[in-house]
């Protein structure tokens, strides 16, 4: 799975260039009457319908965001003139030839998918059956504006015009951004159906927040909102490097290098990515103020914009943000031996902090990705390691009674495929995989069930404890799940992330970005980790107490677990 490291939230996306659409400025914004609601209801619906199934529109013989901006004005209608003109767009794009190739049976299902077509209440009949025809006889060829890639089968939306310079944000692009990833989603998002409320009537309510969001952070904060909606946490929002009022709204532009995760219903820092330079800290310090805004204050504001796929997630996401301030010198009140202590801490800027949250911590750095914790007990980090490692590993690790596997940092690389002959005598089932493609868009295509593990004699029997909590993200999850499948692993630790499947990036007017998991990952028998995550075989959560004695309670779980006889 791809890698997406939290310092890329404000990472930069340059590109210049204007195309015809951006030519066009209409922009009245009269009252906004439910019928006009409506109106862009529908016209988002056709307009990303046509994109991806009507053969002139996908193969890119018009400029469909242009298009998209000739029509807005007309929103503007009462509902018999819109379908009218919705009549009048359809034709003028020319009839659409018979398709002898496509399946009558997935005609059907379409169709029975795309049964907004049939609310009369919106279309006329003349609507209902040109959109039909449109289906019917859909783009079964190569689409201007998704692919999907050949090294991960995800969906590739590289076709979309950026727009990522725009001297301001008009209504036709906020409506746009909206229309773009409300139609990813509804027809490649391969997780929809986990969303957890009615896509179709999301897009109604997100209408009017497009339409008043009128500054330039009013758009980005709909944004960010638009993303978290669909509960993936890959699905953050992105932004350039000089995004000033986006990290204000956060807090400001420099921060503290802490991990805070919410434990015990506090917050509390549960990681020190700088402990030399910041010896005031110490693990397990509750945080109770920032610059002297109440800590649940701060997070309470955040929490609505964390694209997470869980509870826990969430939390972890706003951690990331909470110790953020404007000035040099950033001031926390915080509880430790139940003394409330107040500690001033110098704040680094937007590249120091990023720089210094990329890289492993200096300790870990000095060390192999493998060590003994005892004669008896072998423990790896697989966000340190090289191709080369497991070969050494296995032949330093034969005797022990059992290894422990940390996946509560990102894996480096592909180790489920470099594991596979060390673990299991046999190839083991343990996930499949779900695509889209673009001659059904809105359809998922099961993948025949991956395995783990080969023939071989020479394998490694000890036992193996793999550690996951809401660090363990994607990679980390998938490799989870193949090292359950061998049988004699217990994972054990706290709910994972819950967002797998290799991303696809979106691209929105203004220089935003965001991504969504592209593909759907599952257990051999249908069931799924997105939004659940891996759900350990022994739950098993840190204490404030245990994180300030310097105690990493999970790992001496996990030794205690392997050590018993």
């Amino acid at each position: 799975m791809k890698k997406i490291k939290y310092a890329l939230a404000l990472a930069g996306l340059l590109t210049s260039g204007w195309c015809s659409a951006q030519q066009i400025v209409a922009d009245s914004q009269p009252g906004l009457t439910k019928e006009r609601i409506a109106n862009m209801y529908m016209l988002c619906r056709v307009w990303g319908m046509l994109k991806y199934f009507h053969p002139a529109v996908a193969q890119g013989k018009y400029d469909w965001d242009a298009e998209l901006f000739k029509e807005l004005p007309r929103v503007n209608s009462n509902k018999l003139e819109f379908n009218v003109e919705l009549t009048r767009w359809i034709r003028s794009l020319g009839p659409v030839s018979s398709c002898g190739s496509c399946n009558a049976t997935i005609t059907d299902t379409l169709l029975k998918h795309n049964s907004w077509i049939d609310n009369g209440a919106l279309f006329n009949k003349e609507n209902n059956a040109l959109l039909r025809q449109v289906i019917i006889n859909r783009n079964t060829g190569k689409n201007k504006y998704v692919s999907i890639s050949e090294a991960y089968h995800n969906p590739d939306f590289s076709g979309e015009e950026p727009y990522a310079i725009l001297p301001n944000i008009s209504l036709n692009f906020r409506l746009l951004a909206l229309f773009r990833f409300w139609n990813m989603v509804e027809y490649y998002f391969p997780y929809k159906n986990l969303i957890g409320e009615d896509w179709d009537k999301a897009l109604l309510t997100m209408i009017p927040e497009f339409v008043q969001a009128e500054t330039s952070l009013d758009y980005k904060l709909a944004v960010w909102r638009m993303t978290g909606r669909i509960h993936d946490t890959h699905a953050n929002l992105y932004s350039n490097f000089s995004d000033r009022e986006m990290l204000n709204f956060m807090g400001g532009e420099r921060q503290l290098p802490v991990m805070i995760h919410r434990i015990e219903g506090q917050y509390v820092v549960a990681g020190l990515r700088d402990s030399i330079n910041y010896p005031q800290l110490k693990l397990g310090d509750i945080i109770l103020k920032v610059d002297g805004e109440s800590i649940e204050e701060r997070a309470d504001k955040l929490l609505p914009y964390a694209c997470a796929s869980n509870q826990v997630t969430a939390y972890r996401v706003v951690g990331l943000n909470l110790p953020r301030g404007k000035k040099d010198t950033i001031t926390l009140e915080i509880r430790r031996n139940k003394q409330t202590l107040e500690l001033k801490l110098p704040s680094l800027d937007r590249k120091a902090f990023n720089d210094i949250m990329m890289q492993n911590t200096p300790n870990a750095r000095q060390q192999l990705p493998y060590r003994l914790l005892s004669p008896q007990v072998g423990y790896v980090r697989f966000d340190l390691t090289s191709n080369d490692f497991a070969k050494a590993m296995f032949e330093q690790f034969k005797t022990t009674k059992g290894i422990v596997m940390d996946l509560r940092y990102y894996p480096a690389l592909s180790v489920k495929f470099i594991l596979r002959k060390y673990l299991s005598d046999k190839a083991v089932p343990f996930a499949k995989f779900r695509y889209t493609a673009t001659d059904h868009p809105g359809l998922y295509i099961d993948e025949k069930v991956q395995e783990f593990g080969t023939s071989n004699k020479d394998l490694y029997r000890g036992k193996i404890v793999v550690l996951v909590n809401e660090e363990s993200q994607s990679a980390a999850e998938f490799t989870a799940m193949a090292l359950r499948a061998i049988g004699h692993a217990t994972i054990m630790g706290s709910q994972t992330a819950g967002a797998d499947g290799d991303v696809s990036m979106i691209r929105l007017p203004g220089g935003l970005l965001t991504y969504f998991s592209g593909i759907g990952v599952y257990y051999p028998d249908g069931k799924g980790t997105q939004r659940i995550g891996i759900v350990p075989d022994i739950v098993f959560k840190p204490t404030i107490k245990g994180l300030s004695a310097g105690h990493d309670e999970l790992l001496e779980k996990a030794i205690a677990l392997i050590s018993m006889d």
